[in-house]
C-alpha cells in the first residue's frame, strides 16, 4: 500500500475517531466547572480513589483480551472466524467478570472503609462495580465498530452517550444536590443503557459463539498483558493512594485535577489516534512499505502531540482561573510535568508495534512490572517530602524509563526507523515555545482577585480567558514558526499542503461568489 494513501486513510479515520473520542471522553472536562464548584477537594479525591481501584480491578477482570480483539480479528480471513473471535471475547468477559463482581459486592462496606475511610458510602462502591461490568462490554462493542472502520457510527454513539451522561450529571448534582453520588449514578445509568443497546444487537448479528480453541489462543497472547497492565496501572494510579495516605483525600483530589489536565493529551490526541492506528498497524505490517509508514506516522504523531501539549502546559493556570476555585489552583503547577510524561507515553505506545506484531507480549510484563516497582519506590521516596510535586516527578521518571526500555526491545525484534532530525526539531521547538510563553506574566492585581475570590471571581475568569489567548498564541506561534523553517517539510508534503490550501481557497471563493 502506498505511503500517501495509508497516511491519508489514517488521518481521515483518526480525525473522525478524534471527534468520537472527544465526545466519549469529554464529560469530565465539560463537567469540570460543576465538579470544581459543587464538590470539595475531598469529594473530588474520593471520586478518583474509587475510580482508580475500579480501573485496577477492571484490568484483572478483562483478562487483557479486549486489547487482543484487533490482533486476532486480522489473524483470520474468513468472516465466520472473525465473528467467532469477537463473540468469544465478549462472552468470556461477561460470564467470568459477572461472577467475580457479584461476589465482590458482598464486601462493598469493607472496601469502602479501606479506600475512602468511610464504610457508610458503600453505595459508591456498588454503583462503580456494576458500572465497570457494563462499561467494559460497551467498550468491547466499540472496539468492534472501530475494527470495522465504522467511524461515523462510532461518533453517533459517542455523541448520544455524551448527551445522556452530561444531562444526568447536571440533573443529579445541580438540581437534586446529590454531589458525588450523582456522578456515580449517572455513570451507572449511561453505561448500562448503552452497553445493552450495543452488545445484544452485536451478538445477535455475529452469533452467540464461543470457541475454546480461540479463547485459549487469545488468553495465551493476553495473559502477559494482564501483568503488564497491572504494572502500568500502578504507575498511572498509585500516586493518588500515596497522597491520600500521607496528605489526605483533598491532596489526592488536587493532584488528580492537575493529572487530568496533563493527561488530556491522552484523551484528545493519543487515544483517538490509537483507535484507528492499532488495527491498521496490524493490517499493514506485511506490506513492503510498512516500516516507512510507521516512521512517517510517528513524525506526524509527535508533531500534533507537541501542539496540544503546549496548549495544556502553557494554559493550565488560565483554565483553572476560568472554571475553578482557589482551592484547586495548585493543580496547575504539575500539569506541564504530566503533559511531558504523556508525550513520552504516546511515543512509547508507538514502539509497542514490534512487540505486538512478533507476539512477544511477555516483554510488556517485564517492562511494566519493573516500572511499577520503580514507581512505588519513587512514590515512597518523593511524595512524603514533596507532596504532589513528588508524585508528578515520579510519574515523569517512570514514563521515561518505560519509553527507553520499550523502544530498545521493540527495535531489536522489529526495527522501526526514526525520522530523527525532524523529531529533534519538533522537541526543541516545543521546549523553546514553552519557555517563551512563560515570559508573559499576570498583572499583580490577580493576587487581589484570588484573595477576594467571591468578590472578584468574574474579573478573575476574564483575566484567565485573556491570558489563555496570549499564552496559546505565543506558544503555538513560536512552535509553528520554528517547524516551518526550511528543512523540516519534504517536497511531497509541501505539495500536499499547497494543494489543500488551494482547494480551501477555491471553495471559499465559490461560496463568497454564490452569496
Amino acid at each position: 500500500m502506498a505511503l500517501k494513501e495509508e497516511v491519508k486513510r489514517i488521518l481521515r479515520h483518526s480525525s473522525i475517531y478524534g471527534i468520537g473520542n472527544l465526545l466519549h471522553r469529554i464529560p469530565p472536562f465539560v463537567l469540570m466547572p460543576i465538579y470544581l464548584n459543587y464538590l470539595t477537594p475531598t469529594d473530588y479525591g474520593k471520586k478518583e480513589i474509587v475510580a482508580l481501584v475500579i480501573e485496577f480491578l477492571g484490568i484483572i477482570l478483562s483478562m487483557g483480551i479486549a486489547n487482543a480483539m484487533a490482533r486476532f480479528y486480522y489473524e483470520y480471513d474468513k468472516e465466520v472466524d472473525q465473528n467467532e473471535v469477537v463473540s468469544t471475547i465478549i462472552l468470556s468477559f461477561a460470564v467470568i467478570a459477572g461472577i467475580v463482581i457479584g461476589s465482590i459486592t458482598t464486601q462493598a462496606e469493607s472496601i469502602s472503609k479501606i479506600i475512602i475511610d468511610s464504610p457508610s458510602e458503600k453505595a459508591l462502591i456498588l454503583m462503580a462495580l456494576v458500572s465497570l461490568w457494563f462499561n467494559t462490554l460497551y467498550h468491547m462493542s466499540c472496539n468492534y465498530i472501530r475494527i470495522r472502520e465504522r467511524s461515523i457510527l462510532f461518533v453517533s454513539i459517542s455523541f448520544s452517550r455524551l448527551i445522556v451522561q452530561v444531562s444526568l450529571n447536571i440533573f443529579f448534582i445541580v438540581s437534586l444536590g446529590w454531589g458525588i453520588y450523582g456522578i456515580f449514578a449517572s455513570t451507572l445509568i449511561s453505561s448500562s443503557v448503552f452497553a445493552t443497546a450495543l452488545t445484544l444487537p452485536l451478538l445477535c448479528k455475529i452469533g452467540f459463539k464461543f470457541s475454546i480453541s480461540k479463547f485459549r489462543e487469545i488468553l495465551k497472547f493476553s495473559s502477559p498483558m494482564i501483568v503488564s497492565q497491572l504494572g502500568a496501572s500502578i504507575v498511572h494510579l498509585s500516586d493518588r493512594y500515596f497522597l491520600k495516605v500521607y496528605f489526605g483525600l483533598a491532596s489526592a483530589g488536587i493532584y488528580t485535577l492537575g493529572y487530568r489536565l496533563g493527561n488530556s493529551i491522552n484523551s484528545f490526541v493519543q487515544s483517538p489516534f490509537q483507535q484507528i492506528w492499532n488495527p491498521r498497524k496490524f493490517a499493514i505490517h506485511k506490506d513492503q512499505n510498512s516500516r516507512e509508514i510507521y516512521a512517517r506516522v510517528l513524525t506526524y504523531y509527535l508533531f500534533v502531540q507537541f501542539i496540544f501539549g503546549l496548549i495544556i502546559s502553557c494554559c493550565a493556570k488560565d483554565i483553572l482561573f476560568i472554571v475553578g476555585r482557589p482551592a484547586y489552583y495548585q493543580a496547575a503547577s504539575i500539569a506541564p510535568i504530566i503533559t511531558l510524561s504523556y508525550i513520552l507515553f504516546g511515543i512509547q505506545n508507538h514502539f509497542t508495534t514490534g512487540i505486538m506484531i512478533k507476539k512477544k507480549t511477555g516483554y510488556f510484563a517485564y517492562i511494566n512490572m519493573g516500572n511499577a516497582a520503580l514507581n512505588l519506590a519513587l512514590n515512597f521516596a518523593l511524595i512524603p517530602p514533596f507532596g504532589i510535586w513528588g508524585a508528578a516527578l515520579a510519574t515523569l521518571a517512570c514514563m521515561t524509563n518505560k519509553f527507553v526500555f520499550t523502544a530498545w526491545i521493540s527495535q531489536k525484534i522489529f526495527p522501526i526507523p526514526w525520522e530523527l532530525k525532524r523529531a529533534v526539531r519538533i522537541i526543541l521547538a516545543g521546549l523553546l515555545a514553552y519557555l517563551l510563553s512563560h515570559l508573559i506574566r499576570y498583572p499583580e492585581v490577580y493576587k487581589t482577585y484570588v484573595l477576594n475570590y467571591e468578590i472578584y471571581k468574574g474579573a478573575l475568569r476574564i483575566l484567565g480567558l485573556r491570558f489563555m489567548i496570549y499564552h496559546m498564541a505565543v506558544a503555538v506561534g513560536v512552535y509553528l514558526s520554528i517547524i516551518s523553517l526550511p528543512g523540516f517539510f519534504q517536497a511531497s508534503e509541501i505539495g500536499f499542503l499547497k494543494e489543500k490550501a488551494k482547494k480551501i481557497k477555491n471553495s471559499l471563493s465559490f461560496r463568497l461568489s454564490s452569496t
